[in-house]
């Protein structure tokens, strides 16, 4: 990256740290969010000079002190807000072990969030204006493509429509017909004299379509010339998954379908947040709800309670999914669907369905681990075997542990499977979920099943 960009970086993130600690002191200091005598005022010195360093860390940690090109607006605001709850957890924990009281001020709440709005808003501003001045051509990378395919002509069309980014595109080199809309030489030997002419600082490369000559220039012009070489991998035919990178000693790997829930500490917390949740629930409402819930469907007809069936989960194990029955006794259960007006529902049943209260019982399979409360639904092992062969990353699914409620389902894609469209559908939203996943996802998620349940817009029948 050339000086004055690397400049440019410095600068607008300096001065967005200085503008959060001068938040930050303003509410701790001028509004004495701290509950102290004046005759600890040194102790209290200390405690400030400690905050500030943390949060200068949290900065780091949860990258609100970088600005790149491709960031978007929802995670610089997630970002921002772990990090503040994460320091504002520290502040109340320093308060009380060496105050030995919480804040005393009766609106210090209030103030706390007007600090994280003011944070928030801070983070956005700088990020609205780093993308306006690179747009205005200020702190721009100059970059071309060498070697044309469909991929990099998708890739001339983000430049082209993005200036905001900060990439200022000057076109292909490609030897030999060049079908592209800006194409600077068609011969490969003018590499050298374009990189100098047009003072480029990166090049995108398309490492199949170009010899072996080319790639030992493409080399020997990194060694020699300030210029970065990006690999457009050749992913046709795969899935649009999300990639990672990793690298086995000195073999880098392209790696397929990568996700955030791979960290140690994702999964914790997942585990943690289900086993809260649902203990939470048992307490407050099923300890008295699910024996109602029995009793009605024992008066209403004849059969067990629970209706159990194996379905399909974690890295494709079997468990047996909990339900409250909500049929007649009947010999396709475990082969046919639910579909409207189903003969088979019986009245409590359909009471039951359209409010998904017959979902309950699976909060006993997420404590026993074999489900979370948001995920990807599990399907019938008949269903999953049909669709496992029809649908292209379908069983990608399974690498997450199956929900009571997904992203498909609040976004309308509940109840029956008619057909492999209405799978493809619901499997694009899985796959999402799965490689987005956030705990503030999961949270959205039960707020919008929880609304769809109480305004009547649930699908279940």
């Amino acid at each position: 990256m050339p000086f004055k960009n690397r400049l440019f970086y410095i600068i607008i993130s300096a001065v967005s740290i200085l503008t959060d600690l001068l938040l930050l002191n303003f509410i701790l200091i001028k509004n004495s969010l701290f509950n102290t005598d004046s005759d600890k005022n040194e102790v209290l010195l200390l405690v400030i000079i400690l905050l500030n360093l943390l949060w200068g860390i949290l900065h780091y940690l949860f990258n609100l002190i970088d600005y790149p090109r491709f960031k978007q607006r929802k995670k610089i605001i997630f970002n921002t807000l772990n990090a503040f709850l994460f320091w504002f957890f520290c502040f109340l924990l320093l308060h009380q072990l060496i105050f030995n009281s919480m804040p005393a001020d009766e609106y210090y709440m209030l103030k706390i969030l007007f600090l994280l709005l003011c944070l928030m808003a801070g983070k956005l501003f700088y990020d609205v204006l780093f993308k306006f001045i690179s747009k205005k051509g200020f702190c721009q990378l100059n970059v071309i493509i060498i070697g044309y395919s469909k991929n990099t002509e998708i890739l001339e069309d983000y430049f082209l429509k993005n200036p905001w980014t900060g990439f200022r595109y000057f076109g292909f080199v490609h030897e030999g017909k060049c079908p592209a809309k800006y194409c600077l030489s068609n011969d490969y030997k003018n590499l050298i004299q374009l990189i100098e002419q047009y003072r480029i600082d990166e090049v995108f490369i398309n490492m199949d379509v170009i010899g072996d000559e080319v790639k030992h220039e493409l080399l020997n012009i990194s060694i020699n010339y300030p210029v970065r070489l990006n690999i457009i991998p050749d992913l046709d035919g795969f899935p649009p998954y999300r990639l990672g990178y990793q690298r086995f000693d000195q073999m880098p790997v392209i790696s397929v379908g990568t996700d955030d829930f791979t960290a140690l500490f994702n999964k914790f917390l997942k585990q943690t947040f289900d086993l809260t949740f649902s203990l939470i629930i048992f307490a407050v409402f099923l300890w008295w709800l699910m024996p109602l819930i029995s009793l009605l469907i024992k008066l209403d007809s004849k059969g067990p309670v629970f209706f159990r069936q194996i379905r399909t989960g974690y890295k494709n194990r079997t468990f047996t999914c909990l339900k409250f029955r909500t049929m007649y006794l009947n010999k396709d259960a475990d082969l046919k669907q639910a579909s409207k007006d189903d003969e088979r529902i019986t009245k409590v049943g359909k009471f039951l369905r359209k409010f998904s209260l017959d979902e309950l019982p699976q909060f006993i399979n997420v404590l026993l681990g074999q489900m979370s409360i948001v995920g990807p639904r599990p399907h019938m092992l008949q269903l999953n075997e049909k669709f496992s062969r029809l649908v292209p990353g379908y069983s990608t699914r399974h690498r997450f542990k199956p929900g009571m409620t997904g992203l498909a389902q609040v976004r309308g894609f509940r109840g029956e499977t008619k057909n492999t469209d209405d799978m493809l559908a619901r499997i694009r939203f899985d796959i999402f979920y799965i490689e987005n996943w956030s705990i503030w996802l999961d949270l959205k998620i039960i707020f919008l099943t929880l609304k769809n349940i109480i305004t009547g817009k649930s699908m279940g029948y």
